[in-house]
């Protein structure tokens, strides 16, 4: 017997049913900055355990908002990118990720994790304080130069 499609009442329950399990959004807003390796989504993600994150990037791969691509390497190098349907969701993710700073008392803060060098794409976890981000594994104070830091750095609760 085939299932009848599934019937919405509200655009927005459609959006949560396809990113709306917990983690894939949070996949999807590092996917937006670069495509990453397995590794370094494990390392910007260190609360969540390496079955559910292989989960959530099969099921978001299906989905067709993730692509894996795989060299015939040994070992082989897989990384995971957005499709174009999946870079689509870069203005709700940008606006899930201010809202969630605003409501957390902080000010958006652009990460900018292109370069490898940047101290967020290999360090975890981050806290978001105002106008700083300090990052747990290096106690450096992320934020514009022409700002002096008057933070003081302290670990981020697991």
């Amino acid at each position: 017997m085939a299932s009848s499609p599934k019937r919405y009442s509200c655009p927005v329950e459609v959006t949560i049913d396809v990113i709306g399990a917990k983690w894939a959004p949070v996949i999807l807003a590092h996917l937006k900055q670069q495509p990453l390796r397995y590794a370094q989504l494990r390392r910007l993600m260190p609360r969540t355990s390496e079955k559910m994150l292989a989960q959530r990037l099969r099921e978001l791969e299906a989905g067709g908002l993730v692509r894996r691509r795989a060299d015939s390497t040994i070992p082989p190098h897989v990384d995971y990118a957005l499709t174009e349907e999946g870079r689509t969701l870069a203005p709700v993710l940008q606006a899930l990720y201010d809202w969630g700073a605003e409501w957390a008392g902080c000010e958006p803060v652009r990460t900018g994790l292109k370069g490898k060098s940047s101290a967020l794409s290999s360090a975890s976890p981050v806290l978001l304080t105002k106008r700083c981000v300090l990052v747990r594994l290096s106690n450096r104070c992320l934020h514009p130069a022409s700002e002096p830091c008057v933070h003081q750095p302290r670990d981020v609760g697991r």
